[in-house]
């Protein structure tokens, strides 16, 4: 098949490489970098694009590398090991700025005062404390990319040393390489409060008591594990097995240092959301007291509140703090971290975004701080609600730029403005960015252009 010579002119989300034919056609490519020159071979073609495989890098970027995992080549789960870090934070950065110009979120004379320095990862291997596997015929592996194909492993540079050991016995003469073939799926859990790891093992038929009988046998043969959980789809997580406490994760905060947190664990139930990288996720709550303390909130809502990552902290420097989440397991983690830390300015309900919204608005209470930390899908659906809270400031965690430009683009016009954007590196070696953003009310523009179907940032619109 014929071959093309491209140069490379930046990566866009997804972590392909963006360049035009002669023709104009644009082309994207995985596996390059920045202003490199390669060859490659179209093999779809889309309407006003095509997608490529990367045949040779004829002038490779200096900051190229070896990655340092033997099968990130055929491994979905990274792809930028082939960049050096410093690169790394400079793509992610581009890939934020592209998808807010590109939104019109923001203008070009706006991007050095609203783009923040991006904060990067103490770690940049061994950072992950939870991995979730395919599971094929007893052996754990990642899906390929744009495959359904798996790569066994038993070794994953991105995940805590302590996962990787266990990795290591996975195939000893124990009883779990036998569940191990029933399973679908398997989630390994590094626990920071105890240096153990937590199972969740996803099955591909109901548990049966012979299930149960060997989820309680690995904890004794396998002291690493603490405990194990079996999930599968048609009933409710089961378990802890091998251990009596269903908050079996605990996240441990050192004392912050200007003084303004004392040193504090929290607690959740394996299976509840928590962030992967737990030194940037302490560097993110420092974000947000720092950019809250100008004017110090006293009364926060914080919607998507999870077991509390966030509400806690505010909860030492704000009067009075109310966490919603729709999930059960994250608000009897919360409840429980508050009342553990002897937090009494705390209260959380399990709720919708969208009811919470409601109901404090029918109530009549009011905050001067808005948190959102909602899933990839962003938080869409709540929008058109947040105009009745009185436009307090808002700050909102987002890990999709797609996303959160959509959610901004929205926002914006019920009198907000964006005042800063920061990249939160979460995912070293991988395309993923989570963003923090601040949103200060101002008075409405009317000239501001609302937009019935937003743009999806730089993917959305390949020719920039």
């Amino acid at each position: 098949m014929h071959t093309h010579t491209l140069f490379i002119e930046k990566i866009i989300s997804g972590g392909l490489g963006l360049g035009h034919l002669p023709d104009g056609l644009v082309v994207m490519i995985p596996d390059v970098l920045p202003e490199e020159e390669v060859t490659c071979r179209l093999h779809t073609k889309k309407k006003g694009y095509a997608l490529a495989d990367l045949v040779q890098v004829v002038v490779p970027s200096p900051h190229r590398i070896k990655p340092t995992c033997p099968v990130a080549d055929q491994c979905g789960g990274c792809d930028l090991q082939h960049a050096d870090y410093d690169l790394q934070l400079q793509i992610k950065g581009s890939i934020l700025t592209d998808h807010l110009l590109s939104a019109r979120i923001i203008q070009n004379n706006e991007v050095t005062n609203v783009i923040q320095p991006p904060i990067a990862s103490p770690q940049t291997f061994g950072y992950r404390q939870r991995i979730r596997m395919r599971v094929e015929h007893g052996r754990p592996g990642f899906l390929q990319v744009h495959s359904k194909t798996m790569v066994a492993v038993n070794h994953c540079p991105l995940a805590r040393p302590e996962i990787n050991e266990f990795l290591a016995t996975i195939h000893n003469k124990t009883v779990l390489p036998e569940i191990l073939r029933k399973c679908l799926e398997l989630e390994i859990l590094f626990n920071q409060a105890d240096g153990g790891v937590v199972l969740l093992l996803h099955l591909a038929a109901k548990p049966r008591a012979a299930d149960i009988k060997t989820a309680e046998l690995i904890p004794k043969q396998l002291p690493m594990v603490q405990t194990v959980f079996l999930k599968h789809p048609d009933q409710h997580q089961m378990g802890p097995f091998g251990a009596s406490d269903p908050y079996q994760m605990g996240l441990n905060f050192p004392a912050h240092q200007e003084g303004r947190l004392p040193e504090y664990s929290l607690h959740f139930e394996p299976g509840g959301f928590c962030q992967v990288n737990l030194e940037q996720n302490r560097n993110m709550i420092n974000q947000l007291l720092t950019w809250s303390s100008s004017t110090p909130p006293r009364r926060v809502l914080d919607l998507f509140c999870g077991m509390g990552n966030f509400s806690i902290p505010m909860a030492y420097v704000a009067d009075r703090v109310v966490g919603m989440d729709l999930q059960r397991s994250s608000i009897r983690s919360a409840r429980r971290n508050a009342e553990t830390l002897g937090l009494t300015n705390c209260n959380f309900e399990r709720i919708s975004a969208e009811d919470g919204i409601r109901e404090v608005t029918c109530t009549g209470q009011q905050f001067d701080l808005l948190l959102l930390d909602p899933p990839r899908r962003g938080c869409k659906e709540i929008i058109q609600e947040i105009k009745s809270l009185g436009r307090p400031p808002i700050i909102m965690i987002s890990c999709d730029p797609a996303t959160l430009t959509r959610d901004l683009a929205g926002i914006l016009p019920l009198g907000y403005r964006l005042n800063k954007a920061g990249l939160v590196d979460m995912f070293p070696q991988t395309h993923h960015l989570e963003t923090m953003v601040q949103l200060l009310p101002h008075e409405p523009n009317l000239n501001h252009q609302t937009y019935d179907n937003p743009p999806q940032g730089s993917l959305g619109k390949v020719s920039v």
